[in-house]
């Protein structure tokens, strides 16, 4: 049975284009097809900041209509096993995972979620600011920022930062964001996929700027680095020249490719579904702009699993 994975425009535009009453039919023809769909979450975190009630419930249930009872771990999780794997050491060994669905923070909850259809996830007000900050740093001013002809130079993510709260940080990133937007879009612009890879490894790695920081914070316990300039000066020393081995190359060469191309309020979260491109066998979109990311690298053999829900039809239906 080949596994795929759907980008959460899928169950948005494809599963519940009948309603929900369509969805069981949708789910026997994929398993007729020999279609085995995996959650992630990252689709989670989408769909739970869907505004309409309704429609968010309605989103859960396609979800348990069409989806497996195994859940994607995080990409974080992703990247701290290949970092174990890049960088050995008896302090992290206990990281490895032993798949791509191997101990999800949420795997539990689906777990329940997934046999009944009365249950729903809840929605924690503060994982959702922290998501609403990773979103605001890499969809919001580094697409602002790179598009108008910045570099990693000149960004200034933070200035007058006054605080470490959440607020305080959106403010900061909402006005350098507002003064990158003062500049002109900048002709010819070229993916700078290696400054991407820089800012995630601080970021993501190193301040914990992402949707799920628990395994990354974990990681850096286990290694007795708690200041973010440990963590920077130990990516440096032992992590950078191995990153474009790992997940964060996939999701800073998205980054790169996006901030080339228009705005769209997906992107962040596009980055972070790229991540599981190496653990399915198909990855489902209505993005039109992802699926363009294949014609920018043609030769890549995880971006050629990228298809729209038009193929999928096809080949359920041959």
């Amino acid at each position: 049975m080949r596994t795929a994975y759907f980008d959460t425009n899928v169950y948005n535009n494809w599963v519940l284009r009948g309603g929900l009453v369509d969805t069981p039919r949708v789910a026997e023809a994929l398993t007729a097809a020999g279609i085995r769909v995996l959650l992630s979450p990252i689709n989670v975190v989408e769909i739970l900041q869907t505004a309409d009630p309704g429609r968010r419930e309605d989103l859960v249930m396609a979800c348990q209509a069409v989806c497996d009872a195994e859940m994607l771990v995080e990409p974080e999780a992703l990247v701290v096993d290949q970092l174990v794997s890049l960088v050995p050491d008896d302090r992290i060994a206990h990281f490895t995972l032993k798949t791509a669905t191997d101990g999800s923070v949420l795997a539990a909850v689906w777990a329940d979620v997934h046999v009944d259809r009365r249950r729903t996830f809840g929605v924690d007000g503060a994982d959702l600011k922290r998501f609403d900050v990773a979103r605001a740093v890499f969809a919001y001013y580094y697409h602002s920022h790179f598009s108008r002809g910045g570099t990693i130079e000149d960004a200034d993510l933070l200035s007058g930062k006054s605080s470490s709260s959440a607020g305080d940080i959106l403010y900061s990133i909402r006005e350098a964001r507002t003064r990158a937007l003062g500049k002109a879009v900048a002709a010819g612009r070229l993916p700078r996929v290696g400054e991407h890879l820089f800012l995630l490894a601080v970021a993501v790695l190193c301040v914990g700027w992402t949707p799920f920081p628990l395994r990354i914070d974990a990681y850096w316990r286990a290694l007795g680095l708690d200041l973010t300039a440990d963590r920077v000066d130990y990516v440096g020393a032992k992590l950078w020249p191995l990153l474009h081995l790992t997940a964060l190359h996939g999701l800073a060469a998205i980054m790169a490719w996006q901030s080339t191309q228009a705005y769209n309020p997906g992107n962040f979260f596009d980055c972070y579904h790229v991540a599981y491109l190496p653990h399915v066998d198909l990855f489902v979109t209505d993005d039109a702009q992802l699926s363009r990311a294949r014609e920018w690298w043609p030769e890549s053999t995880l971006l050629a699993k990228i298809v729209g829900t038009e193929t999928l039809q096809g080949e359920m239906a041959g």
